[in-house]
């Protein structure tokens, strides 16, 4: 697919451009499941599968979206109950670009940008030409318990992790990769005790940790972490 579009910047004769917007060619595939094999047990699943390419030569454009994941629920008694989720996630995005800076990138090809031209920089004043990538995983885990140790005691122990790892093409020395590497821990507890009727008293713990893998740059990696408690009790009328 293409577009034609005019700036206003251009001389009358090169007001008109063509630039490609979307692959010549795209697959999705999806499913979905559900499976109960036992009362007190449910699984539940889905994927989504995308593909995109553009093969032209000056562009050779490849991107995929793939998405996975589960949860489980396990309920053997009115006592006890599992809850369990996973996802995963892959993206990537690679396409031939042209650039201007004064760092050049390792794979870059000087003044070879195919609408580069040295004699008229004013329409194009981007020479270089590299193989752009960029391309992340991302997994998500999430776990939680509840059981009844005493009749009037309730317990929840959970714990959430997310982790990505990913890269890109850096045409910046200064220029992190942030968020495609890092990990953000979350574990939770609670208790809930019933002291008499309609009355009970409540305690919640939550821990914050997320860090990065990989700075480039004159800092270090960002990370921070927080401990959050909540003590309440309730009336119920």
């Amino acid at each position: 697919m293409t577009t034609i579009g005019c700036q206003s910047t251009c001389s009358p004769a090169d007001q008109i451009f063509i630039t490609r917007i979307s692959p010549r060619q795209r697959q999705n595939y999806r499913a979905r499941l559900n499976y109960k094999p036992a009362h007190w047990t449910q699984l539940a699943g889905s994927i989504n599968w995308w593909e995109n390419k553009n093969g032209a030569n000056d562009t050779q454009f490849h991107q995929h979206y793939r998405n996975a994941g589960f949860v489980l629920t396990l309920f053997p008694n009115e006592s006890m109950s599992l809850n369990l989720s996973y996802n995963y996630t892959d993206a990537l995005q690679d396409a031939y670009i042209c650039y201007n800076g004064s760092f050049v990138a390792p794979g870059t090809t000087a003044n070879g940008c195919p609408t580069f031209d040295p004699a008229n920089t004013s329409n194009n004043n981007n020479p270089s030409w590299i193989y752009s990538d960029y391309s992340n995983t991302i997994n998500y885990l999430n776990a939680v318990l509840a059981f009844r140790p005493l009749k009037r005691l309730t317990v929840n122990a959970g714990y959430a992790l997310t982790h990505t790892n990913g890269s890109s093409t850096i045409l910046n020395t200064l220029q992190p990769l942030g968020p495609s590497q890092f990990s953000y821990h979350q574990p939770l507890a609670s208790l809930g005790l019933d002291i008499a009727k309609n009355v009970s008293l409540h305690a919640y713990w939550n821990y914050d940790q997320y860090s990065e893998g990989s700075f480039v740059g004159p800092t270090s990696p960002r990370y921070f972490h927080d401990n959050r408690t909540v003590l309440s009790a309730r009336y119920a009328f």
